[in-house]
Formats: C-alpha cells, structure tokens, sequence
C-alpha cells in the first residue's frame, strides 16, 4: 500500500444529502451542518490520497450534487470549495480529469490557465447540474481556457453550453470525442455541425456525437463534401434526426467498432453505414427493436 501509482486514481462524490428526507425534516442549519462534517472529512482523505500518490501524474473524478427539496432554499453549499482547492492545488498533476458540478465549480476548472499542464491528457466534463441562469453562461466559451492545453487528447462533454464549436480546443489533436446530451434539445448537434465537428478532428480513433432534432423547417445539405477519417475505429451515434447525408460523405476505412442508437422508425442512415464498411464491422450494438438488415 506504499506503492505510489497505487493512488493515482481517485473519486470524490458530494453527495445530496436529502435523498433520505422529507423537506419538512431537514432545515438550513441542519444542511449546512451535514455538509461542512462531509466537506472536511472528505477533503482530508483526499489530501492524503494525493500525499500517498507523490509527485506522480494524477486521475481525478468529482461529482458535487448541491440539490435540494423545493422546501428548503439555501444557495450552492459553500463547504465544497476546500475539495475543489485541493484538486486546483495539484493541477500540475493533472493526467484525467472527470467533472460534474453545479456552475460556480465549473468555472474554477473551465477557465484555469492550460500553462501547467503537462500531463492533461482527457477531459470530461458533465454540465448537466448548470442551470441556464448561472453565471457560466456570462463567461465567453472562448475564455475557457483549459481547453488550449496542448497535451489533450480526450474530450467528453455531456449537456454542454452554447456552440461547442466555439471552444478553442485543438480540434486536430483529439484522438476520443464524446458530446451528448442529458435532457433538453439544445446541447446535442445539429447535423452540419456533427460533420463540421469531424471535419476538424482528423486524428480521431474513437467517437460518441449526439446528433438533435432538425425541426419541420430545417432543410439540411443533401451532401457533405467527402471527409476522410483515417484512423477511426470506433463511432457511436446517437441519431434524433435522419443523419444519412453525412454516413454518405464520411470515409472510415479502418472503422471497426459502430453503435447505432435511433428514435426513428426507418434507418436508411444506418443501412448506409453498415454498407459502407466492407464488412469490416467486428462490433455492432444498436437498439433491440431491430429485427433484420437486409
């Protein structure tokens, strides 16, 4: 247990303390005392996980669950900032980094200096605890500064803000790139930028892209200019919208892995792809309700 790589991995969940109250049994002082007590017990293992795991580079996972029942109004619990300042504190350390929080967090990660970061490798964060009102979405995606760092090479980005296109990450170095969505419409990608997503990562191996729905009115390209995608092997898509435009322009010659997952009754974008593959698929998932492929 002395070895350092031992503790290079680590998960730091707050969890929401009301899952086992009823509103009327749980009040601010109560709340606000329960989560300090979790707060400092937390932060102290965690302080000592990264002790015993040295100057190594470090995996990180924090998940902050700051929701309450509608009875109780307290603002976002403040006793979570010690955690967050002790994984900011070993940000040279950085190797994976997996977020999920409420916006004051994100915004302490999103806009930190990519200077000091030599070994940041992949990023995931899940903006599904932001709500549309908080503070982050005042922050220009261009000022989210993490995202320059030269060293990332896996993005994952679960019901992002805004145009994801608009984030200055170093598209052409991504070799993994997942973006989808949680609840709500708007975080998924239109199908132009789907392809306009891929256009811009040539160096991709493995893919996950949620693409929305285009609406009655929306008229899309019937073809994409062709896009080559050499060391693809692995795609997963999440289809809302007919994507068989883009299938057609897309080019996988080393495709080996596909997941299909449609809302739509016929799947002429999927019969596409396969025939696309040479035969070449040794893995395919897609959704049960698939009786045959002609």
């Amino acid at each position: 247990m002395s070895t350092p790589r031992l503790w290079t991995t680590v998960h730091v969940p707050i969890p929401n303390g009301f899952d086992n109250f009823h509103p009327e049994e749980i009040t601010h002082a109560d709340y606000d005392d329960a989560s300090k007590h979790i707060s400092d017990l937390r932060t102290a293992a965690l302080q000592e996980w990264l002790n015993r795991s040295r100057s190594l580079p470090v995996d990180i996972s924090f998940t902050q669950w700051d929701s309450f029942p509608f009875d109780v109004h307290v603002p976002q619990s403040h006793h979570s900032y010690p955690i967050v300042n002790t994984i900011l504190s070993v940000a040279h350390r950085w190797r994976n980094i997996s977020i999920a929080a409420p916006a004051q967090t994100m915004i302490c990660f999103l806009t930190h200096p990519p200077d000091g970061l030599p070994f940041l490798e992949s990023l995931d964060f899940n903006f599904s605890l932001v709500m549309c009102w908080d503070p982050l979405s005042e922050i220009p995606q261009p000022d989210y500064s993490i995202y320059r760092t030269p060293s990332l090479r896996k993005l994952s980005l679960m019901q992002p803000l805004g145009d994801c296109l608009q984030l200055p990450v170093s598209w052409a170095r991504l070799t993994d790139l997942t973006i989808e969505k949680q609840w709500g419409y708007a975080s998924a990608l239109s199908l132009p930028q789907a392809v306009e997503c891929l256009s811009r990562c040539p160096r991709l191996v493995r893919c996950k892209l949620e693409i929305r729905f285009a609406g009655a009115v929306t008229m899309y390209p019937v073809q994409f200019p062709l896009l080559t995608l050499p060391h693809l092997e692995s795609l997963t898509i999440l289809e809302v919208t007919d994507v068989t435009s883009m299938f057609n322009c897309l080019d996988l010659p080393v495709l080996r892995e596909v997941e299909y997952h449609t809302v739509l009754t016929e799947r002429p974008s999927l019969f596409t792809l396969l025939r696309k593959s040479n035969g070449l698929i040794q893995r395919f998932t897609t959704d049960p309700q698939l009786r045959s492929i002609p």
